[in-house]
């Protein structure tokens, strides 16, 4: 008990630091995997950084939306596999709530979003052929998602998003690359440039389907090929959080 109400001693002060939804599920697998994660010296740290991680990546969002001459009071933005709120919460102070929808595979999770954070979702699925969306987006953003997909999945995930763009869109997302290696004891990579391990700190998923990827920037930039030649690629290596890959990927 002393554990839980310090927890959410430290959730309502960097709540209101951050200027956030201080609501937190107990599925949240990001939250659960940092207040367990043994590198934190104190459960306060990783409340902390649950915090301020998931607010830098918001206001990393919009300072990429500005590079890119997108007006951020009427672009439409499609966060697609946000789990429980870790990123939105802070994006939905950003731009118009209106403008925005959160999609997640977990029903609790649009849940949350939808009741605490007045933000529409939409469920996705474990297929990308499966997945619908009665909406295209000027912006769909993917952080993390594609460090997950395993090969038979990854480039028709991307296709499917890429569906979901309105003319002149941009799909955003992020990638375990080469220099996200050092935390997997460097694995080698196939020939095509892509590594894949059924493990997950989310153990609520089937690992075989949402586990560790590791892709490097030719892999990506051949499945971009076999979508359609009309896509440009930009790659910023190891752009988030030191390791992971950025693409942001639009119509020439």
């Amino acid at each position: 008990m002393k554990t839980l109400n310090e927890i959410n001693k430290h959730v309502l002060k960097y709540a209101a630091e951050t200027g956030c939804s201080n609501d937190i599920h107990l599925n949240d697998f990001i939250f659960q995997f940092l207040i367990n994660n043994e590198s934190f010296d104190a459960i306060e740290s990783a409340v902390r950084y649950y915090f301020y991680d998931g607010k830098n990546s918001a206001k990393q969002l919009e300072k990429l939306l500005i590079e890119l001459k997108k007006d951020i009071n009427t672009t439409t933005i499609l966060e697609f596999a946000s789990g429980y709120g870790c990123v939105t919460r802070h994006i939905a102070n950003i731009f118009p709530k209106n403008n925005i929808r959160s999609c997640d595979i977990h029903k609790e999770a649009c849940s949350l979003i939808e009741e605490t954070l007045h933000i529409q979702t939409t469920l996705s699925q474990k297929k990308p052929e499966d997945f619908m969306c009665d909406q295209k987006f000027d912006v769909i953003f993917a952080l993390s998602f594609f460090s997950h997909m395993p090969e038979r999945t990854w480039k028709f995930w991307v296709g499917k998003l890429l569906e979901n763009l309105e003319p002149n869109g941009v799909l955003i997302f992020t990638t375990q690359g080469l220099q996200s290696a050092k935390y997997f004891n460097n694995p080698e990579l196939s020939e095509e440039g892509f590594w894949f391990k059924a493990d997950s700190e989310q153990k609520d998923l089937d690992s075989n389907e949402y586990g560790q990827t590791i892709v490097t920037s030719k892999y990506v930039n051949s499945c971009i090929e076999s979508i359609g030649s009309k896509y440009r690629v930009q790659c910023k290596e190891s752009f988030w959080w030191g390791h992971q890959d950025l693409y942001i990927i639009s119509q020439d």
